[in-house]
């Protein structure tokens, strides 16, 4: 469920493994301007994204201007009981910060 209202050319929805190039996409053109020393291929995109433990449907966004990619987030919960862990990753595109995404 989106809680946020994005601003009105954007559209959200859950990542599919199709949209690993999407995502490699914001993520190198964050580090661009971030300089967090990550760097993500297609494939490790692609990896990640087919992880049988990641709910895609519940656990990712994308948010698209059309069919640009404006931002990504992916959560990974790992474990059972007290040792459930969650870490979360996301990106806007440089382009787009600033717009409430």
């Amino acid at each position: 469920m989106i809680v946020s209202t994005l601003p009105a050319t954007l559209r959200a929805r859950p990542m599919t493994v199709a949209d690993a190039a999407n995502w490699a996409e914001v993520l190198a053109a964050g580090e661009e301007v971030d300089q967090r020393n990550s760097h993500y291929s297609t494939a490790d995109c692609a990896e990640d994204l087919d992880d049988p433990e990641i709910d895609l449907a519940r656990d990712s966004l994308i948010v698209l201007d059309g069919e640009r990619p404006a931002a990504c987030q992916v959560l990974w919960v790992r474990g059972a009981g007290e040792r459930r862990t969650a870490h979360a990753d996301g990106m806007v595109h440089p382009a787009y910060r600033r717009r409430g995404i």
